[in-house]
């Protein structure tokens, strides 16, 4: 039922994301394997950058990502990685598509489409792959350690052994984080 829920309120919140798009861009709900619009296909990319670095963390933290809560488990697929990343779609990818294609650094002439699938050109790629860097380095106010100031990859580092905390019984409940 969780995941019904789950599944409910991000039809909503995609349903209000996609009115944030000006033609030519078209965004009517989020699709992906494959993205059938440029925006979800942004969006599919942003993912899997943060599903990568939370993949990273988690093992180095000597979980076994493949073994989640929410995420169902399937072959090759870091199901742990999906369950914790979830806080952070909105913040670090979804407000980054927005900036790049309200900001113009995007233009859907970016992209090119080839047998179903949704390409950046190598010029474009430089300016997403530069301005996702420069997200996952900016700083954001945290409730870590007296309010300390984190780039979100310290965050999520911060938040898998948070994580860890509260597996191993030192910490009594799990905390998302949250945007000040």
């Amino acid at each position: 039922s969780l995941l019904g829920i789950e599944g409910s309120a991000s039809a909503s919140y995609f349903r209000v994301f996609g009115k944030c798009f000006e033609s030519p861009w078209k965004f009517e709900k989020r699709t992906s394997n494959p993205p059938k619009d440029e925006v979800n296909a942004l969006l599919s990319l942003s993912y899997t950058l943060i599903y990568n670095r939370f993949t990273t963390f988690l093992n180095l933290a000597g979980f076994d990502v493949f073994q989640g809560f929410f995420h169902q488990v399937k072959n090759g697929h870091a199901a742990l990685a999906s369950d914790l990343m979830e806080e952070f779609r909105q913040p670090i990818a979804d407000s980054l598509v927005l900036k790049l294609v309200r900001r113009k650094q995007l233009k859907i002439t970016d992209f090119t489409r080839k047998n179903g699938e949704i390409r950046l050109s190598p010029d474009a790629q430089k300016v997403f792959f530069s301005e996702f860097e420069a997200k996952m380095e900016s700083k954001r106010q945290t409730d870590f350690q007296g309010g300390q100031s984190l780039n979100y990859t310290n965050i999520i580092k911060q938040q898998v052994y948070h994580f860890a905390r509260v597996i191993n019984g030192e910490e009594s409940e799990y905390k998302a984080f949250v945007l000040k």
